[in-house]
């Protein structure tokens, strides 16, 4: 069967440099290449290192779109007008050229899958009949969402992330449910946890001014408003405890160092603490898994309704005791005591705090935490993430 992936513009594809989505496609190529069932077409924004990396692949072609530089400048500006006629520009450019390529090439395609890309499905389903899959990883289809009844018209079938996203989906009456697919996100497991990332705890943990009995909360994601981070610090702010630090990755987008006024403000509230909040900046995805190891808790207090977080998983896997809020798919993923969940109430930052406390002041049940959740964390491996998308494709 040949198939088409259309992904999103906010990154290139093979991922180099970083994204969920684009990892998660990199996951299923791979596993195409194992068993050679399929031939993949995947389209992406064009980069130099993104074109190199893609040459190795069997059964997987990259198709690279080339936009002006100064598109992604723009959406990249501090500017908010500015950073929204970037995206607007990018969008609209992007969907011109695939529609021009898929005119061109329809014959060759068996089925379509739009990855986080459901704003395309009107137009690309005008080319073919019932092959286009959409493959949401954000709360994307809702009633609020414009033209909904067109895109869910234009789709065979929707791939969901978590149960939360299939139920917004469903409710909007436009859907039977038997069209919807709960496919919760894979990490590659063993990649997590490694005897090799264990051995650089000290290494890495000297390089940011840590000691080695000291304790540490780690908050891996974008530094924007929705992801909690600025009740993070606040919360942390709380503790009193010296051998307690909070070590924060990221940056705004996924990859890059941008300096916006969120971020200056961020660092701002952290200077009271400044020897124990420490600012990595952007980290590559190969990397991460040391970081993970030399923390002891992994925190994601998402204020909005997290549809699924692949970070939180990476705890797991990588045995740190996990603190999240009660944000949409995250009730999923805490089943079965595997992590602690805090409610987004008036009390959040207080209650935050005190969570941090508990596994802080007892090891014992922080262990605990860590070995259900390392326990949880094998339900969510990329080879079963594979093998359920591959089902649903092959129907």
């Amino acid at each position: 069967m040949n198939i088409l992936m259309i992904p999103s513009t906010m990154l290139p594809f093979p991922p180099v440099k970083g994204g969920a989505v684009q990892n998660l496609i990199k996951s299923y190529v791979e596993y195409n290449e194992a068993t050679g069932e399929h031939h993949l077409t995947i389209y992406s924004i064009y980069d130099k290192d993104a074109a190199k990396a893609a040459e190795s692949w069997n059964f997987c072609h990259v198709e690279f779109i080339k936009l002006p530089q100064w598109f992604f400048a723009l959406r990249e500006r501090n500017n908010r007008l500015l950073c929204r006629l970037g995206f607007k520009l990018i969008h609209y450019f992007y969907l011109r050229k695939i529609k021009a390529l898929v005119r061109n090439r329809k014959r060759e395609y068996d089925k379509i899958v739009l990855d986080n890309t459901p704003q395309f499905a009107v137009q690309i389903a005008k080319a073919f009949e019932n092959k286009v899959y959409i493959h949401i990883y954000n709360d994307y289809l809702n009633s609020d969402t414009k033209d909904i009844d067109e895109i869910l018209d234009s789709s065979l079938e929707i791939i969901t992330v978590s149960n939360y996203i299939s139920n917004r989906v469903v409710s909007t009456g436009l859907i039977e449910h038997e069209r919807v697919h709960t496919l919760y996100n894979g990490v590659k497991i063993d990649k997590f946890g490694t005897p090799e990332s264990k051995a650089k705890r000290q290494e890495l943990r000297a390089s940011l001014g840590i000691c080695e009995d000291d304790f540490v909360f780690i908050f891996v994601a974008r530094l924007v408003p929705e992801k909690g981070i600025k009740e993070l610090i606040q919360a942390f702010n709380l503790i009193e405890d010296q051998s307690a630090h909070l070590v924060i990755v990221g940056n705004k987008l996924y990859s890059g160092e941008i300096t916006d006024p969120f971020l200056l403000n961020l660092k701002s509230m952290a200077e009271k603490n400044q020897h124990r909040i420490h600012f990595t900046g952007y980290v590559d995805y190969d990397v991460l898994p040391d970081y993970y190891a030399m923390a002891d808790v992994g925190v994601l207090p998402s204020l909005y309704e997290e549809p699924f977080a692949l970070v939180a998983i990476e705890y797991m896997a990588s045995g740190l005791a996990v603190i999240l809020s009660d944000a949409g798919g995250f009730l999923e993923m805490a089943e079965g005591d595997a992590a602690i969940v805090v409610n987004r109430g008036t009390t959040f930052i207080d209650d935050l705090m005190k969570s941090m406390k508990l596994l802080l002041e007892n090891t014992e049940l922080c262990d605990q935490y860590a070995q259900r959740g390392y326990k949880k964390s094998r339900n969510y491996s990329a080879e079963n993430y594979c093998v359920e998308l591959d089902s649903i494709l092959s129907k």
